[in-house]
């Protein structure tokens, strides 16, 4: 994975707010980001899962579910990602990902701010996932089938 410029402005600073920072992605996220010069807020449950050190690394410790840390942390931004995962406790009940996704939405349109890249894996299933593909499969980006359990996938829409 590597953040590459595909705006205007290549090359300039760019302010990112990174969700989940402290996963393995996304704590390659807010590595890769830094050392192109952009200034970084990495969102996090728990700080100290996120052991990096940056004059240009903002740390946020929020929940998902507080709107107004969501409104703060996406406040100024030039754009978001979101590297969040599903909780891998199966004893969770609740949702929390959809949540804080409208929050991060929510934020993003109150700022004006047009940028997001979600980043999700189709390889988790979860016991509370709910059927939307009637295909066996879904074809990926690159090419290659993976099981479509939940996702609703182009063959789907267009059949």
């Amino acid at each position: 994975m590597n953040l590459e410029t595909h705006s205007s402005n290549a090359g300039a600073p760019r302010k990112i707010v990174v969700f989940g920072a402290s996963g393995g992605i996304g704590r390659q996220v807010v590595e890769q980001a830094l050392n192109r010069g952009d200034e970084v807020t990495a969102f996090v449950r728990s700080p100290s899962k996120l052991s990096l050190s940056d004059p240009k690394l903002t740390v946020i410790a929020g929940e998902l579910s507080a709107k107004a840390a969501v409104d703060s942390a996406v406040g100024g931004a030039d754009a978001v990602i979101s590297a969040l995962g599903p909780s891998l406790d199966r004893r969770a009940v609740e949702m929390p990902l959809v949540e804080g996704t409208r929050h991060m939405v929510d934020a993003m349109r109150a700022a004006r701010l047009q940028r997001f890249v979600g980043m999700a894996t189709p390889s988790l299933r979860d016991p509370r996932d709910r059927a939307a593909c009637s295909a066996p499969s879904c074809r990926s980006w690159d090419g290659s089938d993976f099981p479509a359990p939940t996702a609703s996938c182009s063959r789907c829409r267009s059949s």
